[in-house]
């Protein structure tokens, strides 16, 4: 190549073809369950429960990516108690993710193998025929000759290159790939994270119809990833194995969460049960947030046979887990959790920028857009809720409500470049080179909205009793949400349809102890945004059907269907 600089064969974009995923899963989905209870009753008015369960399964689960959840474990105990109004109650729950792992990340691991034995078989080839061209390499070669021993060395580089599924090298690489939790070679879930909760409730019924509760609780989160999923990675990043993995009997960083909260609520029944007052608040405190207070009140009113209802209340959401120390890196991008706040440049604007120079050669850093984002907070809303609920003729049972969300702080996901230097500050020129160079990285980060999100839906129920014990039924159900003036660049992620019906017949004892049911449901288009990927869900519907026959006082016997014809279609993107 000192020679004859012709001679270089340019650069090679290498297309590893991927896996399919059937080659890096079986499909197969189980679920085993069991759980015993032990009851009770030491004293007179005085219960005590004891529940044990227990839940082993596998299965096929899409979130950021697709996963192939293997032989995960959940355990949960629960100790309960009452006596005359007072409850306590405590639970944890243990879970373990057994031999879990990340499909795609499987598949990355196993093309890289496959990346180094491309790139031997290219230059081998391409030198190889070069040399016959070039006499040895004793001849200057021509641009046609390049060329042509170019192109016949990207036809032999797949040559056996990439491990075909099957064979005794993918399966030995497959294995170690899915035993491997560092996911620049591995693909493995480590999960044995568990929460502790305890609360305790006291009734109480007064003289006039007038009932009081009152109540309070606290909840542990320890989160347990080792580094696979959360920011609990080594405190000592040398405490490693032989083969690189982190040694689990290290001391890893501690995110341990807690959460403290109370409430009492008042109910009174005026006017002969005739109306209904409820009027509750609660008390909140997270670890990582400020205090949160959400007041409730409620009235129901009943005549004859209508029941009118009405209610309003504050809430909130405290962010999840991954939320708050999600550190996941996905390859195209990272996934990372928001307590701390971040900067970094707009997506659109760095595109904007990086097309500017690659068309002019002109950079022009007032292009870029900077992001700041604050420490993520709950998500609040107040809501209001209107219903109805009345029997007309004996025969035609309705129910119908309404309600409307605002909310206030709405939870949703951003997307930014930062640059690959954490030296390195936004808005300063060694920034703008950052993303002049590609020396930055894609974050995805939840955030909080800074303008209102308005939802809002309604629903209407219909049973007609048509004849003895046959019913037919119809619902329907409508959901928006309004982003048409919402600025903020989130991702909402609402994932529903905006609307959507069911329509039925069923029967008990229909005759002699024969009973059947039969439930048609559509399903409108809607949009789908995720971590996954976004995109369309079309429009779908299913038919159920189910037949059943009562032995009396042995046993009913009941037969049926999902989807009984068949009707293929997707309920996620992406999904199957």
């Amino acid at each position: 190549l000192d020679f004859f600089p012709n001679a270089f064969p340019g650069n090679v974009h290498i297309q590893a073809p991927g896996y399919r995923e059937k080659d890096l899963t079986d499909g197969k989905t189980e679920s085993i369950k069991a759980s015993i209870g032990l009851y009770a009753r030491p004293i007179k008015d005085m219960e005590l429960e004891y529940q044990y369960k227990f839940g082993r399964g596998s299965a096929v689960y899409q979130g950021a990516n697709r996963y192939n959840i293997k032989n995960i474990l959940f355990q949960q105990h629960k100790f309960q108690m009452y006596y005359k109004g007072f409850e306590l109650k405590y639970y944890t729950t243990q879970e373990n993710a057994g031999k879990s792992y990340d499909m795609v990340f499987s598949a990355i691991n196993l093309s890289k193998i496959g990346i180094t034995r491309y790139v031997s078989n290219f230059i081998k080839s391409y030198f190889g025929k070069l040399s016959d061209y070039t006499n040895n390499f004793h001849d200057a070669p021509s641009n046609d000759a390049v060329q042509s021993s170019r192109e016949y060395a990207l036809q032999q580089a797949f040559t056996d290159a990439y491990l075909q599924p099957g064979s005794a090298s993918f399966d030995s690489a497959y294995r170690l790939i899915v035993n491997d939790a560092n996911l620049v070679t591995g693909s493995k879930f480590q999960d044995k994270s568990s929460l502790h909760h305890v609360e305790a409730s006291y009734n109480h019924t007064f003289k006039h119809n007038i009932n009081w509760i009152a109540g309070t609780s606290f909840r542990m989160y320890i989160p347990r990833s080792f580094g696979s999923i959360f920011a609990d990675t080594l405190k000592n990043h040398a405490d490693t194995l032989a083969d690189g993995s982190p040694n689990l009997k290290a001391k890893f960083v501690n995110l341990n969460t807690w959460e403290v909260g109370g409430y009492t609520q008042i109910t009174v029944d005026l006017f002969k049960n005739h109306l209904k007052l409820v009027g509750s608040a609660r008390i909140d405190k997270s670890m990582n947030f400020k205090v949160q207070f959400s007041p409730r009140i409620s009235a129901i009113g009943t005549y004859k046979e209508h029941t009118f209802r009405f209610s309003y209340q504050q809430a909130f959401r405290t962010p999840t887990l991954q939320n708050q120390y999600i550190s996941l890196n996905l390859g195209a991008i990272q996934l990372l959790g928001n307590l701390h706040g971040a900067e970094g440049y707009d997506v659109e604007s760095v595109k904007a920028f990086r097309n500017e120079y690659t068309n002019t050669l002109n950079v022009d850093p007032s292009l870029l857009k900077p992001v700041k984002l604050a420490p993520i907070r709950p998500e609040q809303v107040n809501s209001w809720e209107l219903g109805y609920r009345g029997v007309f003729a004996r025969r035609v049972y309705i129910d119908v409500n309404a309600y409307f969300n605002r909310y206030f702080h709405f939870i949703g996901d951003l997307r930014f470049y930062e640059p690959n230097n954490k030296d390195i500050k936004v808005g300063t020129e060694a920034g703008s080179d950052a993303m002049l160079t590609g020396a930055y990285n894609l974050i995805q980060m939840p955030t909080n909205a800074k303008q209102k999100v308005d939802a809002y839906g309604a629903s209407v129920g219909l049973n007609y009793y048509i004849w003895r014990s046959l019913i037919g039924s119809f619902n329907y159900t409508y959901s928006g949400i309004n982003t048409k003036n919402l600025h903020d660049p989130i991702i909402p992620g609402f994932n529903t349809p905006n609307h959507k019906f069911n329509i039925g017949v069923s029967a008990q004892r229909i005759w002699k102890e024969l009973g059947f049911g039969v439930n048609f449901k559509w399903v409108s288009k809607y949009k789908w945004e995720s971590t996954f990927g976004d995109g369309l869900v079309p429009s779908y519907h299913t038919l159920d059907m189910q037949v059943n026959y009562e032995f009396p006082r042995w046993f009913t016997l009941q037969v049926g269907g999902s989807n009984i014809y068949n009707n293929r279609h997707i309920e996620a993107y992406g999904s199957p």
